[in-house]
């Protein structure tokens, strides 16, 4: 097993990572197409492309499009907000602070959910792919994917390691479950999967976990990180202090 003993940060997705979705469905992306979409074989054919990692962002972003445009901000926000914490990750998030590693979601999903999951238990910076364009009326225009997934990912982090002034190869370490994180896991060289992940992303990890806590299993008990050496106007991110 590749040794986890230099990591100075963990960058978390969100969908079955950091949350559980109400309605039971894994992820944001689908729940916002079945709960508010007009469903279709091409809707299904892009996210079953999605699951098995055959993604054409664009076809994707396309279908997304055409499927909420003119959806209320209330309704979009009820289901993407439509969540639960993961068990536990409060608890990790604050033992990870106090190690002194530093904590971000890196994530394939909106801006504002990202926001909110990291508020909710204290991570750091949230970067996220995708960001929502309304009208005056509150209603979707557009799904502005500034960031494609999975290759912003990757730049994401290295964002986050030049805020930091640390090493992404060498000193981040990135958790997560679906196919868009097998790039980042493949580029940083420390990914941790669930067990329950796609073969792709198993095979890309450098270790596997079952629940979110025994990440701590891996990391080293006490660092500390070098903030502020980059530039705060190239990062897109909530940061807290």
């Amino acid at each position: 097993m590749k040794s986890f003993s230099s990591v100075r940060a963990i960058v978390f997705a969100i969908d079955g990572v950091l949350t559980r979705r109400n309605d039971g469905i894994y992820e944001t992306w689908d729940a916002i197409n079945q709960r508010l979409g007009n469903w279709s074989p091409e809707a299904d054919q892009a996210f079953l492309n999605d699951i098995l990692g055959r993604v054409d962002h664009s076809i994707e972003l396309a279908v997304l499009n055409s499927n909420i445009r003119g959806r209320t901000q209330e309704e979009f926000e009820k289901v993407i907000f439509d969540y639960q914490l993961a068990p536990g990750a409060k608890e990790i998030v604050k033992e990870l602070h106090r190690r002194g590693i530093e904590t971000a979601i890196i994530s394939g999903n909106t801006l504002a959910l990202a926001k909110r999951v990291a508020e909710q238990l204290g991570i750091h910076f949230a970067f996220a792919s995708n960001r929502i364009h309304y009208d005056s009326g509150k209603r979707i225009q557009e799904i502005l994917s500034p960031f494609a997934d999975p290759p912003g990912r990757v730049a994401h982090a290295r964002q986050l390691a030049a805020w930091l002034g640390i090493s992404p190869e060498e000193e981040i370490a990135a958790v997560g479950g679906r196919w868009s994180v097998v790039e980042i896991f493949q580029s940083l060289g420390k990914g941790i999967a669930l067990t329950n992940s796609p073969a792709p992303v198993l095979e890309a990890a450098a270790a596997r976990i079952k629940t979110l806590p025994e990440i701590l299993n891996f990391l080293p008990a006490r660092v500390g990180v070098k903030k502020e050496s980059g530039s705060s106007a190239a990062i897109p991110v909530t940061r807290k202090k």
